[in-house]
């Protein structure tokens, strides 16, 4: 009896006992680091047409790796609630990675989640998702589009002044240009032109350079040139209080005599020069005597690094420099407008697509990195 009344009160007991504690779902606040100040490790620049996506995305993970808060960047995840106690710590980390990831992106991704969403995102891993919709996958077929489409649907009728319009006709042009499927420069321009044909006096003298020139000759540095004078213009002509209206004529101005005439040879600018415009003026080599002149100093291009300084980190330098703008609108490095220096083409380690040259007054980081190749191989005897 003893027997069996103490078996009955042990599996009573066992019947009593607490069931084992389930496991805690795994959040993208588990076990992450204590809330520190962080000196985030240097990153690539993820370029729009998302080249470097792989090498941007591994970097990235890497410095989280570093203070063991990769997490905060897992979309897969969810997200700690706010009872959480974990949800502070990761709400710090969200927000602190959110701003390393952003310094990082290309000026235009940037710009295409700030049209592409209703609100920037808050939190690391909505970012993250957001870029890899971009840059990746089925979604960039469909990014590239919208991008192709917002070009089209450009209007001068839509901006309050000729600067904006030529600002925004020239960004747009950069970003598909960045996708590698801007129209041909020609095209671009002659139909920018065409818009402005009745607003600034100096269209009409551009148009007849351009009869001139062979259209398939016409590139982006030219472009670029082309939009350059003309904010110019739209500056110096009257103001502009509403689409249409131009009063003063630049050619009566007195400034168009010192700008060289620009009015009486048109907006040929480089072109208008013919096709060896880019080539440099030879000077006689010998002088009225016959004796040997001086060789001319060689012309110091514009941004270029000091005599002995490493290209790599010059480039990267110019890249990060402040103010990415000058003038408001003006890329501090190569000048041209439309673009930041951390997205200009002149300090991308490759030509950004075939076609596309460097202006020639001003250094470009891929023609020196082919140059300096060059110098190596002729001298270890390759060439």
């Amino acid at each position: 009896m003893s027997d069996t009344g103490s078996g009955s009160g042990s599996r009573g007991e066992s019947s009593r006992r607490l069931p084992a504690p389930q496991p805690q779902p795994v959040t993208q606040g588990t076990r992450l680091s204590e809330k520190t100040d962080v000196k985030w490790m240097k990153a690539c620049t993820l370029r729009v047409d998302g080249s470097n996506f792989v090498r941007w995305k591994r970097e990235i993970t890497n410095g989280l790796r570093m203070t063991r808060i990769e997490n905060v960047v897992n979309f897969n995840l969810p997200k700690p609630k706010e009872d959480d106690p974990e949800y502070d710590t990761w709400y710090y980390w969200s927000v602190y990675t959110l701003g390393w990831i952003s310094s990082t992106l290309d000026n235009e991704i940037t710009t295409i989640l700030e049209g592409s969403i209703q609100q920037f995102p808050e939190y690391a891993d909505d970012l993250m998702k957001e870029i890899t919709r971009i840059v990746s996958g089925d979604n960039k077929v469909l990014n590239v589009g919208a991008e192709v489409l917002k070009f089209d649907k450009l209007k001068r009728e839509n901006y309050t002044t000729a600067k904006d319009y030529i600002m925004a006709y020239q960004r747009q042009f950069n970003i598909l240009g960045r996708y590698g499927v801007a129209p041909h420069p020609f095209a671009a321009l002659y139909t920018m032109l065409h818009a402005l044909r009745e607003e600034l006096p100096s269209v009409n003298f551009t148009f007849d350079t351009l009869k001139r020139q062979v259209p398939t000759e016409t590139t982006m540095n030219d472009f670029g040139e082309y939009c350059k004078e003309l904010i110019i213009e739209s500056n110096t002509t009257t103001e502009e209080t509403s689409p249409g209206l131009a009063k003063t004529t630049r050619s009566s101005s007195p400034s168009s005599s010192s700008r060289g005439g620009r009015g009486q040879r048109g907006r040929g600018g480089r072109i208008g020069r013919g096709n060896d415009w880019r080539k440099p003026k030879e000077d006689n080599k010998v002088d009225d005597k016959g004796e040997a002149k001086d060789e001319p100093e060689e012309k110091q291009l514009r941004g270029a690094p000091p005599k002995g300084a490493d290209i790599d980190e010059w480039a990267e330098r110019q890249r990060c420099q402040q103010p990415q703008y000058i003038n408001g609108t003006e890329c501090t490095h190569c000048r041209l407008d439309g673009h930041p220096a951390k997205a200009c083409f002149h300090l991308m380690e490759e030509f950004v697509f075939d076609g596309w040259e460097p202006f020639p007054e001003v250094w470009c980081y891929a023609t020196a990195r082919m140059e300096k190749k060059d110098a190596k191989d002729a001298k270890d005897g390759k060439k």
